[in-house]
């Protein structure tokens, strides 16, 4: 069961628990999480709709209607933020929509031609510690930031090095739409890495070491 079908089950029907639906929960934490949330706001739903049938005789019918209405607000905001797309969903999405870059190639980018976009971003890139077949700036979060593709012997990696996002503390692991992935922290922001069944976070680790932030940590001290 690929995610978007896991949504549009658990959406339907919040405690379905079918096994292709339970599988899927176990492997993949986002919709994991995702299905918890409706879970917690049908059973709110349904709490206070029981709760203001218990009450409906003794209550007023404007305080009754009042009630129910304030509960379906509060599951209404519930259900907003479930529904927001999370930072891995986003990174996935951002991923997703340069699938050309995505293929086992054994070209690379010149490295003259990879140094000068990297510099606008205020970084160097140690030669010969990853194979780099696609560079671009891509926009993310409204800020410009390289979205790389490094070549390795089980496949490419998607890399986004996000200078201006929250750095994490430790490493966040991604596991949707078939991608496999971390977050690793980075000396500025984040480096994410994402594959299909390929050592992400080799190829972030390995990112990490290559890159040189130095530049950009100096326009960040005299800015």
């Amino acid at each position: 069961m690929h995610c978007d079908a896991f949504r549009v089950a658990v959406g339907a029907e919040p405690t379905a628990a079918r096994t292709d639906i339970r599988e899927h929960a176990r492997v993949c934490t986002e919709c994991a999480a995702y299905r918890r949330r409706l879970q917690v706001l049908d059973r709110a739903i349904v709490a206070a709709v029981h709760a203001r049938a218990d009450t409906s005789g003794r209550r007023p019918v404007w305080s009754v209607a009042a009630g129910l209405l304030l509960s379906v607000a509060f599951g209404v905001g519930v259900w907003l933020s479930s529904t927001r797309p999370s930072f891995a969903d986003e990174l996935v999405a951002h991923a997703q929509h340069e699938p050309l870059s995505l293929v086992h190639t054994l070209d690379v980018v010149p490295e003259a031609e990879l140094a000068a976009m990297l510099e606008q971003d205020g970084l160097r890139l140690h030669p010969g510690v990853i194979r780099i077949s696609y560079a671009r700036g891509c926009r993310f979060h409204g800020r410009f930031a390289p979205h790389l593709v490094v070549q390795t012997a089980h496949g490419p990696v998607v890399v986004l090095v996000l200078p201006h996002e929250q750095a994490r503390a430790k490493p966040q692991r991604i596991h949707a739409s078939g991608f496999d992935g971390v977050i690793v922290r980075a000396p500025l922001g984040v480096i994410v890495a994402l594959g299909r069944g390929t050592s992400a976070e080799l190829v972030a680790q390995a990112t990490l070491h290559a890159l040189d932030y130095s530049p950009l940590m100096k326009q960040w001290i005299r800015s």
